[in-house]
């Protein structure tokens, strides 16, 4: 990290109000960008700052800091640096910036009905579920104008429901925004991961080892402690060049190798036992019952790390996760509400490099779609319409979905920035 950056972040340790300078990093220490992408980070300052207020950050670490789901947002420039310091993630932590920025700004630039009170509820509530809610409603507004559609968010229905719509060609598409955060069990489960991870890393202590297999989540103290010291003696041996393979205290096994960790060589977890599509199911449930008055409005579910990476349906082959998803969102379940054109989940949370190339899935009147978002972002919807099937509309998102990759470099330009997201970027 550069020594301003080190200076700034020791300055908000200490109660210095956090800023988005601080959090992008000073310029000084960016060697990612382009000239046009040093050029977009000071925009996204302003324009964050102005739209979200000036102790929006401030008030969002300090809501991580209390143990509740907030901002994915580490205390280093930009979000990533100190898990993963390295030059492509700070890019790629960079670019998902851009892609909430620039869909704020094509709405403020456009002045898209309903953005005012989509404002006040960001500034006011900055948990996970609703900074989640409020950027998939911005890129659905993008998305939406890269198809030639007109756009209003929060729209005026007798009943309050809906929070955004798209027009076009005589139709009128209402989506209803869920977000699925992770279960308290989750949650546990990955602080109790991190933590062993953390401590791997410290019994290491410079040796010329490396770790493959199986690190456990939650365990009793005891048990964690006679874990911790096999795993200590294992890296002792494996010092001196005998590898070892240490038990998992409930499941699979740590092995503990020397040398210098080849690639693919990856730790893992416990799969966490959890009924996620009872969680599901109950999400587009609770949007139906809110719905009653648009008979055809879609259920957007928004998965913020419900499903990854600890239940087995991430680690599934990309057909039978559009089979699971069918099953969770059945329209029969749907037509039961009375209501919702259908139901679509999205996930987002996949890094990996190279891209994939682009996948589209048609099971019955369901379909999947998997995109690749530059520079290293997997984007899957899961489209399953309702018994009341509007085929226009069900067609309409799906050319959208199966687009996804498009929008980002559509609002750049209506921004004024003509090469697109990698003109912004280095890597």
């Amino acid at each position: 990290m550069h020594a301003l950056d080190e200076a700034a972040w020791r300055d908000i340790t200490f109660g210095r109000q956090v800023t988005w300078a601080d959090w992008f990093g000073t310029v000084e220490g960016i060697e990612y960008l382009t000239d046009a992408g040093l050029g977009v980070r000071a925009s996204m300052i302003e324009d964050l700052t102005e739209f979200l207020g000036p102790d929006w950050l401030h008030r969002a670490r300090a809501v991580a800091a209390n143990g509740q789901p907030a901002l994915g947002f580490a205390d280093r420039p930009p979000c990533l640096i100190i898990t993963e310091p390295v030059r492509e993630h700070q890019a790629a932590a960079y670019a998902d910036m851009v892609r909430w920025w620039a869909a704020l700004a094509l709405c403020v630039a456009r002045e898209v009905p309903g953005l005012a009170r989509v404002r006040s509820d960001i500034r006011n509530d900055v948990r996970l579920d609703r900074v989640g809610h409020v950027r998939r409603q911005l890129m659905l507004a993008a998305l939406g104008f890269s198809r030639g559609a007109s756009v209003a968010l929060e729209p005026d229905t007798w009943n309050g429901a809906g929070d955004l719509v798209w027009e076009t060609a005589g139709q009128r598409i209402v989506f209803e925004v869920r977000t699925l955060t992770p279960d308290a069990n989750f949650n546990m489960e990955n602080h109790a991961y991190e933590e062993h991870l953390a401590e791997l890393r410290a019994l290491v202590k410079g040796r010329a080892v490396y770790f493959a297999g199986d690190v456990p989540g939650r365990l009793p103290a005891a048990e964690k402690q006679r874990w911790l010291d096999q795993v200590a003696a294992a890296i002792e041996e494996a010092g001196a060049g005998v590898a070892q393979t240490v038990p998992g205290p409930r499941a699979g096994a740590l092995h503990v190798c020397p040398g210098v960790a080849p690639p693919g060589t990856e730790l893992v977890s416990a799969a966490i036992e959890a009924d996620q599509g009872r969680r599901l199911r109950h999400a587009v449930s609770q949007k139906i019952s809110q719905t009653r008055a648009i008979p055809d409005a879609w259920i957007w579910i928004e998965e913020l790390g419900a499903l990854a990476p600890f239940t087995e349906f991430v680690y599934a082959e990309f057909h039978a996760q559009l089979d699971a998803v069918d099953d969770a969102f059945s329209r029969q379940m749907l037509d039961d509400g009375k209501t919702s054109g259908g139901a679509i989940l999205a996930l987002a949370g996949q890094r990996t490099q190279p891209l994939p190339p682009d996948q589209h899935l048609v099971r019955d009147a369901s379909t999947a779609h998997r995109i690749g978002l530059q520079p290293d972002r997997v984007s899957r919807t899961f489209v399953v319409p309702g018994r009341l099937l509007i085929s226009a509309q069900a067609s309409f998102i799906n050319r959208a979905l199966a687009n996804e990759g498009e929008w980002l470099d559509f609002a750049l330009r209506q921004l004024g920035i003509n090469g697109g997201l990698k003109s912004l970027i280095t890597v």
